[in-house]
């Protein structure tokens, strides 16, 4: 990917410091950015919720510890990151879309910003909350990284990047297909087959199906459930 195609500026010098009485990161992990979106048929379904409360706060205090309490991804120690001061836990999947599989691999800790950027559906709701400077900042931010480790963004970034220029969706995935960002089709698992994977054991999705999760999830606030839904 050519990087000026962007058109948003990215080359900024970013602010990785971290308190002198701080620990400095142990390590860092950029390719954590490029982590895919989820699928549909596995919303609402995660370790937080299949394991129990208490199993995810040991989970995510251990990797909130085990690099000084800086973001995996960016360095930045918690007390200085941007948004919030604190890390946020963050559930890394490799994601096996032919198979319809999703297997958790670990728990990892990140700051408020790169959490953001991975997420880019919440990244882009920032626009509805009528954040643009927080939206363009997390964007620039998070692809300055990637360049400067020689990475590439997951492709659903990109495509908010192109909604926010004024694109249609189909505009937008016609764009990114264009410059090769796109990559070649996959075929995916009927939605019943979708699995999330942890430890072995095999949890099923939450809805049965895409009207489900529209019912849930694209319902406007407030609105009451079709009738014949037992959906909250």
């Amino acid at each position: 990917m050519t990087w000026d195609v962007l058109g948003i500026g990215i080359d900024e010098p970013l602010d990785r410091a971290w308190p002198p009485e701080q620990k400095p990161p142990l390590f860092r992990r950029p390719e954590l950015l490029t982590h895919p979106n989820l699928p549909k048929p596995l919303h609402g379904v995660n370790p937080r919720t299949v394991m129990g409360q208490k199993w995810w706060n040991e989970k995510r205090q251990e990797a909130y510890a085990k690099n000084n309490y800086c973001c995996w991804a960016c360095g930045t120690h918690k007390s200085v990151s941007l948004y919030r001061d604190w890390l946020e836990a963050h559930e890394a999947y490799e994601v096996d879309y032919p198979n319809g599989r999703m297997e958790i691999k670990e728990i990892v800790a990140l700051c408020h910003a790169c959490h953001n950027f991975i997420h880019s559906g919440r990244l882009y709701n920032t626009l509805n909350e009528d954040n643009e400077g927080k939206f363009l900042f997390v964007l620039r931010r998070g692809l300055r990284i990637l360049k400067e480790n020689a990475l590439q963004p997951y492709w659903g970034t990109l495509f908010v990047l192109e909604k926010y220029k004024g694109a249609t969706d189909t505009d937008a995935m016609a764009r990114l297909a264009s410059r090769g960002i796109i990559p070649n089709e996959v075929s995916m698992a009927r939605w019943e087959d979708w699995r999330l994977i942890i430890d072995g054991v095999e949890y099923p999705p939450k809805f049965a199906n895409l009207d489900e999760w529209r019912e849930h999830y694209e319902r406007p606030p407030g609105e009451p459930a079709r009738r014949g839904s037992d959906r909250p």
